[in-house]
């Protein structure tokens, strides 16, 4: 996403997911820390919109862990984009970043934001989520009972 002159400052945020946390990271602050539950989401929303300019939400993939998230950010009216990891880890090698921490992540998450400028998330159509959680339900049960006829 290229950023034209009508449009407002921004601010972009790397938030880093796992299964219990989100680790944020916002342009000169410290580092901060929200639980990866709807209390948490909640907070994380409060103060993103308390900012003074709008920001954009960076994230990638994270086995599902991010879901609530990207519903909760969406449904808030704030922007968030969802990123592959394979372009976040190139762009921290490029950088020479090799550690990996989740504080780390959320960094490079933001600073890609900040000079990638990536397109914003629209989330899936109500059929095409039942559709994709149909099909992921179908090959859990061919893993778990591979000699059955399909």
């Amino acid at each position: 996403m290229k950023t034209t002159e009508s449009e407002a400052p921004r601010s972009y945020v790397g938030v880093d997911i796992s299964k219990d946390g989100l680790d944020v990271a916002l342009a000169g602050e410290g580092p901060r820390h929200y639980s990866n539950t709807v209390g948490g989401i909640a907070e994380m929303i409060k103060a993103l919109k308390a900012l003074p300019e709008a920001p954009q939400v960076i994230c990638e993939p994270s086995g599902g862990y991010e879901r609530e998230l990207l519903e909760a950010l969406w449904a808030s009216g704030l922007m968030v984009s969802l990123v592959h990891a394979g372009r976040i880890r190139a762009f921290a090698r490029a950088q020479g970043l090799l550690a990996k921490t989740d504080q780390i992540d959320a960094t490079v998450l933001r600073e890609f934001g900040e000079l990638m400028r990536p397109d914003p998330w629209v989330p899936p159509s109500a059929s095409r989520q039942r559709l994709a959680a149909l099909v992921q339900r179908r090959e859990q049960l061919l893993r778990a009972y591979p000699n059955n006829p399909v």
